[in-house]
């Protein structure tokens, strides 16, 4: 349809007119090309004016945008990673198409920067930055050009910036011009046009530099303890109080209705679970199955505390890995929560968190304040900082320590001194009986209290909020030069410990050789031939997790990236299509292969530690255990990736690779190899006890051991 058929009014204005939809919408979703100048731009409008959008996307349209104010961080991160994707530029593109087609208004407000990322990505938007000469004014045109079929061209002119308040929530007004009324477009609208290319096509004019946006170098002119674009321009006092002010619009937390698409209310459990963590005086831990949905808990209970709350209310959020932080804001985002993500560089989050707590404190409104802290940054210099400051403007806060089994070997008193305490953690404490166990275990208890109530794997499984699955052990013999290293590496540890100090081990030297025999167990030479055959009969399925090395540690051994890298190689051979998914990825390509797995772009995921806590990718339909530590938690840990619910998900596959003795092994097993059979034999009851299949897996364990000396 051409622009002029829309029948579209000259003069708008949004206390009278719905300009987002009859005018703004309707016209973008017949533009081919669209170019703009504005002084405010925000992710927020591309999220509700997304049919828009895809009408231009389309057509094969792109956008110009020259912009006069400072970048929201989350929307210049979203232009890095965009910018990063563009040697991605098909697959951006296809996937942009998705997200606009597939989700309804709230999911793409929630999805907004990946919106902002993909256009970036897909160079269907490219955004330009009018830097004032001499840091004096501010470039402020507000002036908008659709070129649509048979050359066709309206030009918009008014008060209205290219955000959603610009568009729908201010009271703004503006004059449309049409090239088909010749006259008047004429007079009030060729200028426009003329201005718009001079100013792109030349870099700038008298008053203005264009600098293309991403630019670390246009980033190193400004302060670095903001992700914004004009603050050179601000006297600190005035970016203080903007800072403080409407930078950051104080949302009120709301329970949703729905989450992805379907009606939304805790469960009794949870509920059950927050009375008892009510009833605990607001101190202690939830050990809930992995999967169980320990995240929209806490959320639902902190929504629920702010509803009695009579003043600011400051929650911190506590996790392991970045992933994590990343994952925690999205899920509060369904609750109208935008949280401030603290770690890596604190220049980047530091005055962010500082000035909303003064803010909070000098208001005293009504307003909840989310903190959401990696580990590292979290146990860091500058966030005991932040805790100081909420401790002097005598604030209630609330700690929430996500994966709290983390913390049990840390330094307590570093964590922040919250009045109200959650841990979270399917295994919060070790079950061994060790002097070291038992203290990590007490450290742990008395920041956060007991456990207050408990939700099991099979609690989860029996209620229908985990998938069923089946459980596949896959027996494997060591070689008998593996039997000998391994016997070696054995009398290596026991002769670490002395006798003399309670039995107690050198630990340096302990945890070397532990790891080493790990390694061994986990590099077995017939693993690696029995995954070909699994891989073979698999006939490449989608939604698969594999897990290859122990992941005792973040940083990879040599030994793992080898295995790490034949695995991959014994999977593409057979026409797999996989990625590593290890500490060793950055979090942008992290996000991509999610998403490509998600989308069955990916067989397959290799994963050695990353993927052992907390990240939620319901879609892992498989999971091939080739190696794993002997923690308890790790493999529960492991187990409950794939276990999460998802559509058109009914059954899940967990194929584990279990290590027996050679089976020319002496006729009397030494005492570690008999420890070796022991480890083995708790992870395969761990994982049969709850399986659908586990009566044909009696007595399974067993035969094989039987075996050996035949």
């Amino acid at each position: 349809m051409k622009l002029s058929e829309l029948e579209l009014q000259h003069t708008w204005d949004t206390d009278e007119d719905d300009v987002l939809n009859d005018f703004y919408i309707k016209a973008l979703s017949h533009t081919k090309n669209y170019d703009r100048t504005t002084y405010t731009f925000s992710s927020s409008l591309l999220a509700v004016a997304a049919r828009g959008l895809d009408g231009l996307i389309e057509s094969g349209g792109e956008m110009r945008l020259i912009i006069g104010d400072e970048i929201q961080a989350d929307d210049y991160d979203a232009i890095v990673e965009g910018d990063k994707l563009q040697k991605l530029q098909d697959q951006c593109l296809i996937k942009l198409k998705l997200l606009l087609a597939n989700a309804d208004e709230n999911n793409l407000y929630k999805h907004r920067s990946e919106i902002l990322q993909y256009l970036i990505g897909a160079k269907k938007l490219e955004i330009k930055f009018a830097l004032t000469k001499g840091g004096k004014g501010i470039f402020h045109p507000k002036t908008g050009i659709m070129y649509g079929d048979e050359d066709e061209i309206l030009v918009f002119k008014g008060s209205g910036n290219e955000t959603r308040s610009g568009m729908d929530l201010n009271w703004e007004s503006f004059d449309a011009f049409f090239s088909w009324e010749e006259q008047p477009f004429k007079l009030y609208a060729n200028s426009s046009i003329i201005q718009f290319n001079q100013l792109w096509d030349f870099g700038g004019s008298k008053k203005i530099h264009l600098v293309t946006l991403p630019n670390e170098d246009l980033l190193e002119v400004f302060p670095k303890n903001k992700k914004t674009i004009s603050t050179i321009r601000l006297k600190p006092k005035k970016l203080e109080s903007k800072l403080a002010g409407e930078e950051f619009e104080v949302l009120i937390p709301k329970i949703p209705k729905l989450i992805n698409g379907n009606p939304f209310d805790a469960r009794p459990y949870q509920k059950t679970a927050l009375n008892d963590w009510k009833d605990a005086n607001f101190k202690g831990i939830l050990e809930h199955a992995t999967g169980s949905g320990k995240t929209l808990t806490a959320i639902y209970g902190i929504a629920k505390i702010f509803e009695q709350s009579k003043g600011p209310v400051i929650t911190i959020v506590g996790v392991p890995y970045t992933i994590l932080a990343e994952q925690w804001a999205e899920e509060f985002k369904l609750f109208n929560v935008i949280p401030i993500l603290c770690f890596g560089d604190s220049n980047k989050w530091f005055s962010n968190v500082q000035n909303r707590i003064n803010s909070a404190s000098s208001s005293n409104k009504k307003q909840l304040i989310v903190l959401i802290v990696v580990n590292a940054s979290l146990m860091g210099k500058k966030f005991s900082e932040v805790n100081e400051l909420i401790k002097k403007k005598s604030l209630k806060s609330i700690f929430i320590g996500d994966e709290c089994h983390e913390y049990a070997g840390r330094d307590i008193d570093k964590l922040p001194d919250s009045e109200r305490r959650l841990g979270l953690s399917a295994t919060p404490f070790k079950e061994d009986e060790s002097l070291k166990t038992l203290t990590r275990n007490n450290n742990l208890k008395s920041y956060f209290g007991d456990v207050v109530n408990s939700f099991s794997l099979q609690d989860a499984l029996d209620q229908g909020f985990l998938c069923p699955y089946e459980y596949h052990p896959i027996f494997i013999h060591l070689s008998q030069d593996e039997e000998e290293e391994y016997l070696e590496l054995s009398r290596k540890i026991a002769a670490t410990y002395n006798s003399e100090n309670d039995g107690s081990a050198d630990d340096t030297v302990s945890n070397i050789l532990l790891g080493k025999r790990a390694r061994l167990i986990g590099s077995a030479d017939e693993k690696f031939i029995k995954l070909n055959t699994l891989a073979k009969e698999l006939n490449k399925p989608h939604n698969t997790l594999i897990f290859t090395g122990d992941g005792k540690n973040e940083a990879l051994e040599e030994e793992e990236i080898k295995d790490k890298h034949r695995v991959i190689q014994i999977l593409k051979t057979l026409k797999w299509d996989v990625a590593e998914f290890t500490a060793d990825v950055d979090e942008l390509t992290r996000k991509v292969r999610i998403q490509d797995f998600i989308d069955n772009t990916l067989n397959g995921l290799v994963a050695i530690k990353v993927l052992d806590q907390g990240v939620n990718i319901p879609a892992i339909q498989t999971a091939i255990i080739l190696a794993s530590t002997r923690s308890k938690r790790q493999y529960i840990q492991r187990l409950g990736r794939v276990l999460r619910k998802s559509p058109n998900k009914d059954l899940s596959h967990i194929y584990d690779f279990i290590v027996l003795p050679s089976k020319q092994s002496s006729s009397e097993l030494s005492d570690s190899l008999n420890n070796l059979i022991d480890e083995e034999r708790k992870r395969f009851e761990e994982f049969s006890k709850c399986c659908q299949n586990k009566e044909s897996l009696k007595n399974e364990f067993e035969k094989h051991v039987q075996l050996i000396n035949e």
